[in-house]
């Protein structure tokens, strides 16, 4: 029996998600992350979870979680 792993893009998205709330634990509200995450960034932003936006570094994105995301 094999075992269905999931997709890359919903690994990607779990880490994203897992390392904002590890960062809301710490009382941070929002952190950078790489320009390259911006496509499963939007994708969670669609679902109504996170917000992002450019970030002060070039080809960063800063994004945190919305009311929803919490």
């Amino acid at each position: 029996m094999s075992k269905k792993w999931p997709s890359k893009d919903t690994q990607i998205k779990a880490l994203i998600l897992n390392v904002l709330a590890a960062r809301h634990r710490l009382g941070e509200n929002a952190w950078t992350f790489e320009k390259d995450l911006a496509g499963a960034l939007q994708v969670l932003a669609a679902e109504g979870l996170v917000w992002f936006k450019a970030g002060i570094i070039e080809g960063t994105v800063l994004a945190g979680f919305t009311d929803t995301g919490r």
